[in-house]
């Protein structure tokens, strides 16, 4: 489990709207700036645009689902606000995890050894799965045990 603290005082995301970088998606827009502090830590902006309490509950928890998918690989030292746009109640944390490593990556802020560019899953697991069932069938095909030719 990777750990990273929460963002709360008012300060801290004012800071972080005016000296931060911002990263715009159609489903969230990212705000990142690097603190002394040493550690990771997450802040959530979520209006009553995006709807009743139920709907911003969600729009939170999407954020953070996708957030802690990155966490492990982002650099130490590093605030970031998110804040919710009306499209992400329509969006899985796994796209929305996708498109904040896409941000992450052009702020440079990803540890380096880490290489996400030719998958189509943030992180890669999902591809790896998928090739070594496709090894395994080919092998099995390979022996004759799939093809059924009665």
């Amino acid at each position: 489990m990777y750990c990273f603290k929460k963002l709360k005082q008012n300060s801290d995301f004012r800071r972080i709207y005016g000296r931060g970088t911002s990263f715009v998606d159609s489903a969230f827009v990212v705000y990142a700036l690097k603190n002394r502090s040493g550690n990771l830590r997450l802040g959530l902006t979520v209006s009553k645009k995006i709807g009743g309490a139920v709907e911003r509950n969600r729009a939170k928890r999407v954020l953070t689902a996708a957030f802690y998918e990155c966490a492990p690989h982002i650099k130490s030292g590093c605030d970031f606000v998110l804040t919710a746009r009306t499209r992400i109640l329509k969006v899985k944390s796994t796209e929305v995890s996708a498109a904040l490593m896409k941000f992450l990556q052009k702020a440079e802020l990803i540890e380096k050894g880490v290489n996400f560019d030719n998958m189509n899953y943030p992180f890669g697991e999902m591809n790896i799965i998928v090739q070594q069932f496709a090894t395994l069938k080919k092998d099995l095909e390979d022996d004759d045990v799939l093809t059924a030719n009665p």
